[in-house]
């Protein structure tokens, strides 16, 4: 990175977990929990789970923050590998709609990218479908 090499999703993951693992036996540490997502010619998708020890877990799916506790069983559930971008979106419809209905939730609407090959697309917005 600072000598001007790309690095592959899955390096990347490993260069932060290990940045975090080091700083955390330092008086400095970092207190951050983070998804790291990216392409690769070779490895094709990623999707990384790092948290502020340094625990580093390859995902299928991930969710992030307060309101992951709800979200990560409805993924668990729901979630299937052959999944096309309608039906991911779907998903994350029932997620939203799911967070509106069992959670202290006033966000108007979200915001959806896709990362692929292609880079980052924006999908638009998802509004919830149920009243809160």
């Amino acid at each position: 990175m600072r000598h001007g090499y790309d690095l592959s999703p899955s390096a990347a993951a490993y260069f932060v977990r290990a940045q975090i693992a080091e700083f955390l036996r330092s008086r400095t540490p970092y207190q951050v929990n983070m998804l790291l997502a990216g392409h690769d010619e070779i490895e094709g998708p990623s999707l990384f789970f790092i948290d502020y020890l340094g625990t580093l877990a390859k995902m299928p799916f991930a969710v992030h923050g307060y309101a992951a506790s709800f979200s990560f069983g409805l993924l668990d559930k729901h979630y299937r590998p052959d999944m096309n971008e309608q039906q991911g979106v779907e998903l994350l419809q029932f997620c939203i709609n799911e967070l509106y209905k069992r959670f202290i939730l006033n966000i108007p609407k979200f915001k959806i990218h896709k990362i692929d090959k292609d880079g980052v697309t924006a999908l638009g917005d998802v509004y919830p479908t149920v009243k809160a």
